[in-house]
């Protein structure tokens, strides 16, 4: 398995569970393209918005990369760690 995207519907929104893709296969956009996959089913599902939580040593800036914006912080983690909450209108 190269990589793969999870994630869930609820009012009309999309909610990005998980995103992986493996370490060999990185650089290769194949993240781009699962984040867009799960993007356009949700769109065609009726969402009209993305959410998802990740952790400053994750990827929050691949997402904003992606049009996320950055709506929550939450800091006080060990090592100076925050955890991001990000939305996008789809």
């Amino acid at each position: 398995m190269v990589g793969g995207v999870s994630g869930s519907t609820y009012l009309s929104s999309l909610e990005i569970e998980v995103l992986w893709v493996q370490e060999a296969y990185r650089c290769q956009k194949i993240a781009s393209r699962l984040l867009k996959e799960i993007e356009e089913q949700a769109k065609n599902a009726g969402c009209h918005i993305a959410h998802l939580t990740t952790y400053s040593f994750q990827a929050p800036f691949f997402y904003v990369k992606q049009g996320y914006a950055i709506c929550g912080e939450i800091d006080g983690f060990p090592d100076d760690i925050k955890l991001y909450t990000l939305k996008k209108k789809l």
